[in-house]
């Protein structure tokens, strides 16, 4: 999915179906257009930030403010100056991403001039699926690939391996040691924190999409998968939890010193967690995949494997929250800030066979709705949406 940053009016709302259609494409963090430049040079949780594109949404942002200046045209330039070490948390320059002014019929002349040719006009829909779908989302996705494509051409003078294999581009660390000056017109080497030292997919067409999941329908099926082999793929094929717990994946983070050792097995933090936007993490458990949803007592519920995992993201839930000064170090380095709000998952076992196994399951879980119960196969699922619409975004 594609990853967005939007940044509207102070205080702007948008409609319930515009709302809708945004999260079921794309996933998306905001912030008002005061607050943009200011959370990019200064904010820590910019360097921790994962973006593919910046998008002005039509509305009062389209009024001019000088002779031949818009609103976007002058935030679009103010990113264009930005330093080079402002990058985002694979080292890609925010200076370098691709800009867009979402326009509207009546905004279709906003002038376009001094030197920055390179930022897009984009038809914008907002009360239509089909059109928005169609028309915005497939200009912006465009606008993506070219960028994508000259990010990773350039990667191999930095020291990452590029690897095209099945309909999905992967990468990695060409040497166990990696070149911390390294730096090119798009990445900085010092900016990066990512773990590559096996490949991780970054971008996949629609047949890698297809294989990943086939793959990981396979790996579900078979008996002898443990759960140590379903977060390496995880850690490995980092879209299936970003496109179904819209965020970003990082494993084994933040490692607590109390109590100490403690470690999640995901996090998942907003793709660009804005100061007036949404400082969510989301804190996922994995459990075996062959490990029973429901108990088999005479007043059926969550199974013991289900309950313990929900003990387990609640006391790292408390932990978070709490940001005792002994992790709180830790705590900023994994997010760039402290969590305003946790949310808690845990992705376990199978979906229910039977009827009435989905009915107990489904009236347990409303009754207990702070913790979201997620199933492998929900997690398939959300890759077979993709394939059906198409494979955009940038996964670490």
């Amino acid at each position: 999915m594609l990853s967005v940053l939007l940044v509207t009016e102070p205080r702007a709302l948008m409609s319930t179906q515009e709302g809708r259609m945004w999260s079921a494409n794309c996933i998306v963090s905001s912030t008002d257009w005061r607050q943009l430049v200011g959370y990019l040079l200064f904010d820590l949780a910019a360097k921790h930030a994962l973006v593919d594109i910046v998008a002005f949404l039509p509305s009062e942002l389209a009024y001019a403010i000088g002779d031949e200046t818009t609103l976007p045209l002058a935030l679009a330039r103010r990113i264009r100056e930005l330093p080079e070490k402002c990058c985002m948390r694979d080292g890609r320059k925010w200076k370098r991403i691709p800009c867009a002014v979402l326009a509207e019929s009546r905004y279709a002349s906003i002038p376009v001039s001094h030197g920055m040719e390179d930022l897009l006009m984009v038809q914008y829909s907002a009360h239509n699926d089909q059109l928005f779908e169609h028309l915005t989302l497939k200009q912006l996705e465009r606008v993506v690939a070219a960028y994508q494509k000259r990010v990773l051409d350039n990667y191999q003078g930095v020291g990452i391996l590029v690897d095209y294999e099945y309909g999905r581009l992967r990468v990695k660390w060409a040497l166990q040691k990696r070149d911390q000056s390294a730096e090119n017109e798009f990445y900085y080497a010092p900016g990066d924190r990512r773990r590559l030292s096996e490949y991780v997919t970054v971008h996949r067409e629609v047949m890698g999409i297809a294989h990943d999941a086939e793959l990981f329908e396979e790996l579900i099926n078979d008996p002898k998968t443990r759960e140590r082999h379903l977060h390496r793929f995880l850690e490995q094929n980092p879209s299936f939890l970003m496109d179904a717990m819209q965020g970003i994946p990082i494993s084994h983070r933040p490692r607590f010193v109390k109590p100490k050792g403690w470690t999640p097995d995901f996090v998942l933090p907003s793709v660009a967690a804005t100061p007036d936007g949404d400082r969510t993490v989301r804190v996922t458990e994995l459990k075996g995949v062959h490990a029973p949803m429901l108990s088999e007592t005479l007043h059926r519920g969550f199974s013991h494997d289900v309950m313990s995992a929900i003990n387990q993201v609640r006391d790292y839930d408390r932990i978070l929250q709490e940001c005792d000064a002994a992790n709180r170090d830790r705590i900023v380095d994994t997010f760039g800030y402290v969590p305003e709000r946790v949310r808690k998952a845990v992705v376990i076992g199978r979906e229910p066979r039977t009827a009435a196994d989905k009915e107990v399951l489904e009236r347990r879980m409303a009754e207990q709705p702070d913790v979201r119960i997620v199933s492998y196969d929900e997690i398939l699922q959300a890759q077979h949406r993709q394939i059906r619409r198409g494979p955009w975004g940038t996964y670490i």
